[in-house]
């Protein structure tokens, strides 16, 4: 077994164990059972991450009601404490963070769970990072608690859990627009490589879910960034059934919430993109690429028609920043071709244009028009050709962007990143 899967293992089988001691199963054959496994494991664990894994164990033990306080911050006063909790959250210092936590403190204990569950994901450790959400959310019922635990469930690969989750906020006449909607969003990644007859009822439960929101006297207590997830969601399920007008209307709206969100700009260029309005379509994706896109979309539609244009410059700094983000794969390959056009076309060395077209051959193998257009600049530059007379790429197609991307895109890549909470 690989460290890393060994230290995954360790990790469930901490927080069973933690489970079972929050039972009162402290020494119960399940525990015993688990304690033997762990030290079977720990012989494939580096000195480091057996520190670790002691440290997450002291943490847990809060979902016992107790608290292990670190030698290193005994005698220091709260309000120092504090300071230093503060100051390691803002500047992401997660291993300073929890040292902090395990001192003298004031907190409530519903945000000092919150805290350590940041930390312990940004770590890596979703599992127990689940654990600490589901206790602040049963100390104070903040639904922004249990949003947070949706993404450790879909990022650990507990699908079923997160769909059972789904499953009791569609049944709570209650639940808090920030449930709703984020239920939603769990169903759009859930269903996204589902058959289109099973993504049609998932598109159906995911409109019922961000009508319920909209309707709530609650609906402005969530964040706009998620509110704006919800409807890119939305606009995503209209599309899927031809929807193209409806669901340009939806994503205006969502532009409204949360201007700043690059994923409801992405969506709506889609749309026009699909509808056939190509002007408008690109203005909303240089907006989405101002605003710093993390998804390759924007970059390969700009880039291809930067290229075609001939404005080699923009189309050499689209194509380079789209294949960092890019997949593995064909879309990829062609973002390093039309890199490598771009660059032969600027005058760049024939050394360097050569490597980014062996990038493209190498992500795509049987692209014939890549093959084409690398030959054709091989041939140039060993003089049996007077110019590349580069064979064009066909443009993008219209019809189907918005499924392409509806099935790529996460729930963190249209809602972002978790915003910070004030520690004050």
């Amino acid at each position: 077994m690989s460290n890393d899967r060994a230290l995954r293992e360790v990790e469930r089988l901490l927080v069973r164990l933690h489970e079972l001691i929050a039972s009162d199963q402290t020494d119960s054959e399940a525990a015993d059972e688990i304690r033997d496994r762990m030290d079977e494991l720990s012989g494939s664990l580096s000195a480091s991450e057996l520190r670790r894994i002691s440290e997450l164990s002291g943490d847990l033990y809060m979902l016992t009601g107790e608290e292990i306080e670190a030698e290193a911050m005994r005698g220091k006063a709260p309000a120092q404490v504090h300071a230093e909790i503060a100051s390691a959250f803002r500047m992401r210092r997660w291993t300073d963070l929890l040292s902090a936590l395990r001192g003298p403190r004031d907190l409530p204990m519903d945000r000092v769970a919150y805290v350590r569950g940041r930390a312990w994901s940004c770590l890596g450790f979703h599992v127990a990072s689940l654990k600490f959400y589901e206790f602040a959310y049963a100390t104070v019922p903040n639904p922004n608690y249990i949003a947070l635990a949706f993404d450790e469930y879909m990022v650990s690969g507990m699908g079923e859990a997160a769909e059972s989750l789904v499953q009791q906020i569609e049944s709570d006449p209650n639940a808090h627009p920030t449930l709703l909607l984020k239920a939603s969003l769990v169903l759009l990644g859930l269903g996204r490589h589902r058959p289109d007859e099973q993504r049609a009822e998932v598109d159906r439960r995911l409109g019922e879910l961000i009508g319920r929101a909209k309707r709530d006297p609650r609906w402005s207590e969530s964040v706009p960034s998620l509110r704006a997830a919800g409807l890119i969601a939305r606009a995503f399920a209209l599309a899927h059934a031809g929807g193209l007008g409806d669901a340009e209307s939806v994503l205006d709206e969502a532009i409204g919430i949360s201007p700043s969100l690059e994923a409801a700009w992405i969506a709506r260029g889609l749309v026009r993109f699909d509808a056939g309005r190509p002007k408008p379509a690109y203005e909303d994706l240089e907006e989405a690429v101002r605003l710093g896109a993390s998804t390759v979309w924007p970059y390969f539609l700009l880039s291809h028609r930067a290229l075609v244009s001939a404005d080699f410059r923009a189309a050499a700094e689209l194509s380079k920043a789209g294949a960092r983000l890019a997949a593995p794969g064909s879309i990829r390959a062609k973002l390093f071709e039309w890199w490598a056009i771009a660059l032969a076309e600027l005058g760049h060395p024939s050394s360097s244009v050569l490597a980014v077209f062996d990038a493209a051959e190498a992500e795509d193998p049987f692209d014939t028009i890549i093959q084409a257009n690398a030959a054709r600049y091989r041939a140039h530059v060993a003089g049996s050709a007077v110019t590349a007379m580069w064979q064009p790429s066909s443009a993008p197609e219209a019809g189907s962007l918005v499924a392409q991307y509806s099935r790529h895109a996460t729930p963190r890549d249209l809602v972002g990143p978790p915003a910070s909470a004030a520690l004050s």
